[in-house]
């Protein structure tokens, strides 16, 4: 995870209060608090398949996150991605995210009516292509 943006995010005093880590919660509360959520915030340098922003978004929870390949898959194109690295671009995005009426946060939530989960049938034509790949066919 990008430590130093959490760190940074943590540091500034105009998000006191707004911003919360957690981990290891059982799925009914993390699916509670994405429902109430502000946004989801995934300042990841890599990650496996993005299970935490499907499931923000099944939940319809405004996600930021970093611009990385499964995200940009995942999410389908109604994502608000920041680099995982600029930890400035991080606080501006959350401080957008934060406002009540926030433009930025409105157009994401229009987004996330495009956006659809895949289906295992989606799931494993994509697998059976890589393999394929994999092996030398088409």
């Amino acid at each position: 995870m990008g430590r130093d943006v959490i760190e940074s995010l943590e540091e500034g005093a105009c998000l006191d209060g707004c911003l919360q880590e957690y981990s290891r919660l059982p799925d009914a509360t993390v699916t509670g608090m994405l429902k109430g959520a502000r946004a989801l915030l995934l300042p990841s340098l890599a990650e496996g398949y993005g299970l935490p922003l499907a499931e923000a978004l099944t939940c319809g929870a405004p996600v930021l996150c970093s611009d990385i390949p499964v995200f940009r898959e995942v999410g389908g194109g109604v994502l608000d991605h920041v680099d995982p690295t600029d930890a400035a671009a991080w606080r501006q995005a959350v401080l957008n995210y934060v406002l009540q009426h926030s433009p930025q946060r409105r157009a994401h939530l229009r987004r996330l009516g495009c956006w659809s989960r895949s289906t295992w049938e989606q799931h494993f034509a994509v697998v059976d292509t890589a393999l394929s790949k994999e092996k030398g066919g088409p």
